[in-house]
């Protein structure tokens, strides 16, 4: 950003005619090797897509505040589909508990209720929760 800026800045003074824009082509593994950071790009480029998908909390099937959660100063609406403390007693580093594909949009009351169970646990309770609705309400939250 600081070539950008120092480019920008010269255009501005009329030190040059042109500006030549190169970008980096997005990787697909940035869900994967990306951690999530409410003050990072990534971060934010994941909450803007997941809010397009319209999240639907995987406990209740209440609808996510989408606008709430993107204030950024209310996170309680992001958390692991993995809990975090279940992933940490496997072994796994916080890079991988903490990478952009391990986070969803779930009120806090459903994230206390799951808490650090172990997926297969709560997954079953999401399943009852949801019945007939359950691949609309994982597909909301991108998870497949």
């Amino acid at each position: 950003m600081s070539t950008d800026l120092r480019t920008i800045q010269s255009f501005g003074k009329d030190e040059c005619k042109t500006i030549k824009f190169t970008y980096l082509k997005p990787r697909s593994d940035i869900w994967s090797k990306k951690v999530f950071r409410i003050n990072n790009a990534h971060a934010k480029a994941l909450a803007i897509i997941m809010g397009y998908f319209k999240p639907i909390d995987l406990l209740t099937g209440q609808s996510i505040d989408v606008a709430k959660a993107l204030a950024w100063t209310n996170a309680k609406e992001f958390h692991h589909f993995f809990p975090k403390a279940y992933l940490k007693q496997k072994g796994f580093h916080h890079t991988k508990i903490n990478c952009l594909a391990n986070i969803i949009y779930l009120t806090s009351s459903s994230n206390k209720i799951i808490s650090d169970r172990k997926p297969l646990e709560y997954l079953i309770d999401v399943e009852n929760a949801a019945g007939n609705n359950l691949a609309n309400w994982l597909d909301s939250n991108l998870i497949t």
